[in-house]
């Protein structure tokens, strides 16, 4: 279900560099910002989940949304937005690299997402800048369901 501009208007939202980009994602879904730390890599993986770190008891995902969104993949030594989806009832967490500063931002009115990506939820006009409002749980399911398209794909 699409949020209207209304919905998400009176929203706060941290807004990160991924690679030339600068995006922003619902400050309610960021639990924490975490310093560089150490991340196992998981060979053979698709490109966008590079690996996992473990964050207070638990295993997390680390997802390059850079390598979604068409950018850069992050460095090795990124600082971490650990940010929180629920799915299916699950609260499932994921760490994002993000290159450079991140800040709070809470606009006083957003764009609709008018001819954009499906997981954009809306635009945040920020002076002569239009940052897009990324809806993190609709950029994974989209990978998900192209991994199993491809897999489907092999099988056959």
């Amino acid at each position: 279900m699409s949020q209207t501009s209304e919905e998400v208007q009176l929203k706060s939202f941290v807004l990160v560099q991924v690679g030339k980009r600068r995006v922003a994602l619902a400050a309610e879904s960021v639990v924490e910002l975490v310093a560089p730390t150490k991340e196992q890599r998981i060979p053979h993986c698709t490109p966008w989940l590079s690996g996992v770190i473990v964050r207070r008891g638990r295993i997390v995902p680390v997802c390059d949304i850079g390598n979604l969104i068409g950018e850069e993949t992050a460095p090795q030594d990124s600082f971490h937005l650990i940010a929180e989806s629920q799915s299916r009832g699950e609260c499932n967490w994921y760490a994002i690299p993000v290159a450079g500063e991140c800040a709070l931002l809470t606009p006083g009115s957003t764009l609709p997402a008018q001819d954009h990506a499906d997981y954009v939820s809306a635009i945040v006009p920020l002076g002569e800048d239009r940052i897009e409002v990324l809806d993190f749980l609709k950029l994974i399911q989209q990978q998900e369901v192209r991994f199993q398209d491809s897999s489907q794909e092999v099988e056959s």
